[in-house]
């Protein structure tokens, strides 16, 4: 019988494209031993991509319904992700962890489509306890500036995200913040930013707070809870308020939003600044638009908010 065969492939490419972007020379190899009953082995691969280097090398193993990958290493000039990971092909379930060590995003830019220069790394922790996928991640940026074409879009001198999700791939849960120190977006320069939201894909609490930098800095705090039922996403708004050139303003009771197939709703809605009023009770369903809106001595800062012109 045929047993412990071993196998060797190589592939060679130049001018390579893939979605629109052109790949240099190209080599990928791969072994394979214990054919067919225990295969293992290594996948190696090299291309170039706008001038820079992109290797990945990986060794495997299949192991009865387990796939087994180890040595895992994807690099890009001193870009460097590595790990090693065991995926239950039965199940679908993976455990193991990557590490992310990347001091030059310049040289990710054109991977990302856009510019790039800063520092960031990560790790995600694979687990799946009672054969449920769980995943944890934690990240972080220093001097991250994304550029467009007028200037920055986002800039941030520090940036960490962390994220605990449950159950991944049936009934997802979990919760995720996000803290920026010291950056801009939207031209808005930003001295502290924190994002956090809890719960599942059906219903989950949100929160976010906002403090601009500068002579007249901006100010946000929001927090509400999502909800979906079917086709039709709900978001309750419990807090809004914040502080826009000068103008301060604030929600006076809960609103509620409907976001469905050409369904859009607004009800509730209440700002207040100073001695100005806002109440919207709107709805578009198809082409047709219903409700009422209402505005009473809005300062026009407050007015640039909708239309920046």
């Amino acid at each position: 019988p045929l047993d412990k065969l071993v196998a060797e492939a190589a592939l060679h490419a130049r001018n390579l494209v893939v979605q629109g972007r052109r790949f240099g020379d190209t080599r990928l190899n791969a072994t394979a031993q214990n054919l067919p009953g225990a295969p293992q082995g290594r996948v190696s691969a090299q291309t170039e991509l706008a001038g820079a280097g992109l290797t990945a090398d990986a060794a495997y193993a299949l192991e009865g319904q387990a796939l087994r990958i180890s040595d895992l290493a994807l690099a890009n000039g001193p870009n460097r992700i590595t790990g090693a990971v065991r995926v239950a092909l039965d199940a679908m379930t993976a455990t193991g962890k990557l590490d992310g060590t990347l001091p030059q995003l310049q040289a990710l830019s054109e991977l990302a489509g856009v510019p790039l220069t800063g520092a960031a790394g990560f790790t995600v922790a694979l687990d799946a306890p009672n054969g449920k996928q769980a995943a944890n991640l934690t990240a972080n940026a220093t001097n991250l500036r994304v550029e467009g074409e007028g200037g920055p879009l986002f800039a941030a001198r520090r940036l960490t995200a962390n994220a605990d999700v449950a159950d991944a791939l049936g009934n997802a849960s979990g919760k995720a913040r996000l803290e920026l120190q010291d950056g801009a977006a939207a031209g808005n320069d930003l001295s502290r930013v924190t994002a956090s939201v809890d719960g599942s894909l059906a219903k989950a609490a949100f929160r976010a707070e906002a403090a601009g930098a500068g002579r007249d800095p901006l100010g946000l705090e929001l927090a509400g809870e999502f909800t979906q039922n079917g086709a039709l996403n709900r978001i309750r708004l419990d807090r809004l308020q914040g502080r826009y050139s000068g103008e301060s303003f604030r929600l006076t009771q809960p609103a509620a939003i409907a976001l469905g197939e050409r369904r859009y709703e607004v009800s509730g809605l209440r700002l207040v600044s100073g001695n100005a009023q806002l109440a919207a009770d709107l709805g578009l369903n198809g082409e047709r638009l219903s409700g009422e809106l209402r505005l009473d001595r809005v300062p026009m800062a407050l007015a640039r908010l909708a239309d920046p012109t």
